[in-house]
């Protein structure tokens, strides 16, 4: 892997701010990692960002409430510090040191980019890090911390004021104590004392997937003294296995599958050793086929059904891709196990949510909040941006186009230009990026977005009902299987539709369906696309059952 100077760690809520400062940063010539840019396809997210920060000279951590409360970040701040990468901290709103960031960054001097971020202040931002870089630059360290502001030290000052005046209270006490009763015994070295471990990470019971770190912290003990800690390792059946580490908070996990205990004491320079934390327990897998093949659980991600992709409720789950990511994960269980028997979990989202920060969250995010999601469905396009944005995909299962929905004996176009002024789309979809299209070819055309539940719904109320647009876009199948729900089996068609293949003369590819992964899936995804490969004829058997307006011997590849 190329060495960066920078690694950029950040919360997914600050990726905005996060890849400003990458951009500006890299326009000064300063090489950076960021995820998920970063990652190579296929490569494991875990690892490649410790290859990341290994690599790195200075990792660059954005504050705030979201990174506070990252276990993802906290990793990556005491991964910089055991491989002694120089950190700063940039506070993105007026906040303490998260605590469980104040062990690593209580020293640390520090910046702020607070919002609205001028220009000026990235700049010294820019300034901080060169000089980070390169300390012999004429400026030296010092001149670095000169360009932080003040605010964040005064509670760090009042605390050092009233640390000092706590010692100067003490010590007279101890000396008057000595005065009178003479000399106190020897402290207990640390050896002898019983400092308390506690397991911070994972939780009691917690089932893993990857990459995980197991993660402690201490009280009582003299790091002076202190020459590490042992991990203990036990598997049912199996002897315990122990690890000696040096002075570092965590460690990953082995490549292990199945139940997990394990406990953690400290030992020390005289050779002695301290008590044994208490036990925890934990399920591990290496990846998701792992996990598939030993529970026989399948645990399938979807946006809201209605589409033919996905229909039903609850188990009840029908469609397209419902039946299809069954067949394929049989397969592939049975060749592994014939007598298997696979239990089906859903797992329903929206394809544009509010997330806990009261942000808009797509449902495409669903892999990286939730992992215990295996796989995501629901006529999910492969696109090039989506791939960007760290998520990888099985080979397609089906093509087709997208198609213009337009009222009745109108005339989507003429002589191949759109007759159309007001287009709508699904905010989020690939529709949305062909309406965008349409817009740069033709800049009088107004694109109207729609979002949230039903958004598809609401498309077609505005072009039937209300006529706010003069047409829709979405994709074929999913395209009659709205507009019959909207307007009811019985009704007669009030509509005509027109498939796109091409604007101004240049051709348009149909739509990819495919299932979605995550890069680091990687067995799976091979597992798939071998038995993907092997179901064309059950693939067209579906598009048959489930969207009779399509073409099987031209849709299927």
């Amino acid at each position: 892997m190329a060495d960066s100077s920078v690694f950029i760690s950040y919360a997914s809520a600050d990726r905005g701010i996060a890849q400003r400062v990458c951009d500006l940063l890299e326009g000064r010539g300063i090489s950076c990692w960021i995820a998920p840019r970063n990652v190579a396809a296929g490569a494991d997210y875990g690892q490649a960002i410790i290859e990341g920060i290994k690599n790195s000279r200075v990792l660059l951590v954005l504050l705030s409430a979201d990174s506070g409360a990252s276990r993802y970040v906290a990793r990556e701040v005491e991964r910089a510090v055991t491989h002694q990468v120089s950190l700063l901290p940039v506070r993105l709103a007026p906040m303490d040191i998260p605590a469980q960031l104040e062990f690593f960054l209580g020293s640390c001097q520090w910046f702020d980019l607070f919002p609205p971020v001028p220009s000026q202040q990235l700049d010294k931002l820019a300034d901080a890090v060169s000089r980070m870089l390169d300390p012999t630059s004429g400026q030296g360290s010092a001149k670095v911390k000169s360009n932080f502001t003040a605010d964040p030290q005064r509670p760090r000052l009042t605390r050092l004021i009233v640390a000092l005046l706590t010692i100067f209270v003490v010590s007279g006490v101890a000396f008057w104590m000595w005065y009178r009763l003479g000399p106190a015994m020897p402290s207990p070295t640390a050896g002898s004392e019983s400092p308390s471990l506690t397991l911070t990470g994972p939780e009691m019971g917690t089932a893993c997937l990857g990459s995980t770190q197991l993660e402690w912290s201490e009280k009582g003990l003299k790091i002076a003294d202190l020459d590490g800690f042992e991990v203990e390792i036990t598997q049912p059946g199996a002897k315990p296995v122990i690890t000696r580490l040096g002075i570092r908070y965590s460690f990953p996990l082995p490549q292990l599958a199945g139940e997990v205990a394990w406990r953690v004491r400290p030992f020390f320079k005289n050779g002695s050793y301290g008590p044994w934390s208490a036990q925890r327990t934990l399920l591990h897998d290496q990846d998701v086929l792992s996990r598939i093949l030993r529970t026989h659980e399948f645990h399938l991600g979807h946006a809201e059904s209605g589409n033919n992709f996905i229909n039903g409720e609850s188990g009840n789950l029908s469609g397209f891709d419902v039946d299809l990511a069954k067949e394929l994960v049989t397969r592939i269980l049975h060749k592994r196990d014939p007598s298997a028997k696979l239990v089906f979990v859903p797992h329903a989202t929206r394809w544009i949510r509010t997330g806990d920060d009261g942000k808009p969250e797509r449902f495409l995010n669903l892999l990286r909040r939730d992992p215990a999601v295996d796989l995501l469905a629901s006529g999910i396009s492969i696109t090039t941006e989506r791939q960007r944005e760290g998520l990888a995909f099985t080979s397609p299962v089906l093509t087709c186009p997208q198609t213009l929905i337009t009222l009745k004996d109108v005339a989507g176009f003429v002589d191949g230009k759109p007759t159309f002024l007001r287009v709508g789309a699904v905010d989020g979809t690939t529709n949305m990026a062909l309406a965008r299209q349409f817009q740069k070819v033709h800049p009088e055309m107004e694109v109207i977005p729609f979002s949230g539940s039903g958004a598809h719904e609401k498309m077609l109320k505005a072009l039937f009902e209300t006529r706010e647009i003069d047409g829709g876009l979405a994709d074929k199948p999913l395209a009659f299987k709205k507009i019959k729900n909207f307007q009811g089996e019985g009704a007669d068609a009030e509509f005509s539709t027109v498939d796109i293949r091409e604007i101004d003369g240049k051709p348009i590819p149909p739509e990819q369906i495919a299932f979605v992964l995550r890069p680091g899936d990687v067995e799976l995804k091979e597992a798939l696309n071998r038995e993907i490969a092997d179901t064309r004829e059950l693939r067209r058997d579906l598009v048959k059952k489930y969207f009779p307006t399509l073409d099987p011997a031209t849709e299927v590849p």
